[in-house]
């Protein structure tokens, strides 16, 4: 979506009918909406005093009760089936102005139709939903509200490669978070017809009447753990200029300078109050702003402050594991330490020293050590030793974890050795007879 402002000097219709001509339209001057600084273009198409470049332009003005569309323009190419070739038109919808208008204020939207092929798109016209917190107040006579919420624009013959083009004019009346424009175009041929390229718009429709002296930003919670998962909440107070709560109103939220992200950038108001969420990776502080509309809430920006978390890491419990050669199965456990936020994944490879892979021991292939989220218990690693029957000195060999997902580091038992103590000697891991 396009944002564009109004110049107070001239406003050019381009709309480009077959038979009808581009259309200027001079303004002297647009009044100005005062609370948000928005044109209102209320009169511009049907005031008769405006200068036009051409009869036709004031049927398209609406100052002529029988404008004339839809002369037959097919240039009477079929499929193999003998079915109409149809034109491919194209609509854009383009905001003039605000996208977050309040109620009251006018809301201006740009329809272009594009024939992209074919000679011409005979009685091409717009079909356009308009959300219940609108209402359609230009007096264009080729639209026509046919429903509660459909508008319908009729556009006439278009010739290939051609644009035609008319300014759309909305009053907001309601809130609304999400008011959304979406518009089809249509032409039809020997009762054979083809609606395509779906365009929308989006508005954010705020309340009037609020009192923005008075309407806040605060931190309602600070000095969450810059761990990725804890949480700071700032909260807009938004008051009416009598002073009650409002609810309805769309508040903008933006990061000014610091690390921290939004979990949201947008909040409506419920009671008057409604909050977002911060989160961060890096401690330190971060400055945060409010607004609606264009108006920036009182106090904004807040800082909001992040803490160091402690390291979150997986490790064994030692750096030396001491087994027995007949000892078969070992269970060897892994910990998970500093926070339980988040899932986490890890894996351990094995690496010899004295002791030889196959014949020594066994690593089994394929072990994923797995937290989920708020899981701090410990895990278990399984490996095995083999009793080979022969008189040896005790023989060695390393296990690694390695990092497969999540935010947990390799703490510094996450490489310990592991030592095995032959069956068949008198002298065990304590190093006394048996």
């Amino acid at each position: 979506m396009s944002k564009q402002h109004f110049s107070k000097q001239a406003i050019i219709l381009s709309l480009a009918f077959t038979q009808l001509g581009p259309a200027a339209v001079t303004v002297d001057e647009a009044p100005t909406n005062r609370s948000q600084d928005t044109r209102d273009l209320e009169g511009l198409i049907a005031d008769e005093s405006l200068g036009m470049s051409s009869d036709h332009d004031l049927l398209m003005a609406g100052l002529s009760p029988t404008p004339v569309f839809g002369t037959e323009c097919f240039d009477g190419a079929v499929d193999s089936s003998g079915i109409p070739l149809l034109p491919d038109l194209s609509i854009d919808l383009d905001t003039l102005g605000s996208e977050e208008p309040f109620v009251g204020d006018d809301i201006f939207i740009a329809a272009n139709i594009l024939n992209d092929g074919r000679d011409c798109a005979p009685e091409s016209m717009i079909n356009m939903s308009i959300p219940g917190a609108v209402e359609f107040v230009a007096p264009q006579a080729q639209c026509e509200v046919v429903l509660t919420n459909v508008l319908e624009c009729q556009f006439g013959d278009i010739n290939e490669n051609a644009t035609a083009s008319s300014i759309l004019q909305f009053r907001a009346i309601a809130p609304e978070f999400s008011a959304l424009f979406s518009a089809t175009v249509i032409t039809s041929v020997s009762e054979e017809s083809t609606a395509n390229n779906l365009d929308s718009l989006l508005f954010n429709i705020n309340p009037g009447g609020i009192n923005f002296n008075n309407s806040l930003l605060l931190v309602e919670s600070d000095n969450a753990q810059a761990d990725g998962f804890d949480l700071n909440t700032v909260t807009a107070n938004v008051v009416a200029l009598n002073g009650a709560a409002v609810s309805g109103a769309v508040v903008n939220f933006s990061i000014e300078s610091g690390t921290a992200i939004l979990t949201s950038g947008t909040c409506t108001t419920s009671g008057g109050i409604c909050s977002v969420n911060l989160v961060s990776t890096s401690a330190g502080s971060s400055l945060v702003s409010a607004r609606i509309g264009q108006t920036e809430l009182t106090d904004s920006p807040v800082e909001v402050n992040f803490t160091a978390a402690p390291p979150r890491l997986v490790d064994f419990n030692s750096g030396l594991i001491e087994v027995l050669e007949d000892q078969g199965i070992v269970e060897v456990p892994v910990f998970r330490s500093g926070t339980s936020e988040g899932a986490v994944v890890f894996s351990a490879t094995s690496a010899e020293l004295s002791a030889t892979s196959g014949l020594d021991f066994l690593l089994p292939s394929n072990q994923q050590l797995s937290w989920d989220n708020g899981d701090g218990e410990p895990k278990v690693l399984l490996l095995a030793t083999i009793d080979d029957n022969e008189v040896e000195i005790p023989e060695t060999f390393r296990l690694e974890l390695i990092p497969v997902s999540g935010m947990a580091q390799p703490g510094p038992n996450a490489t310990t050795t592991v030592r095995i103590y032959d069956d068949e000697t008198s002298f065990f891991a304590n190093s006394f007879e048996d």
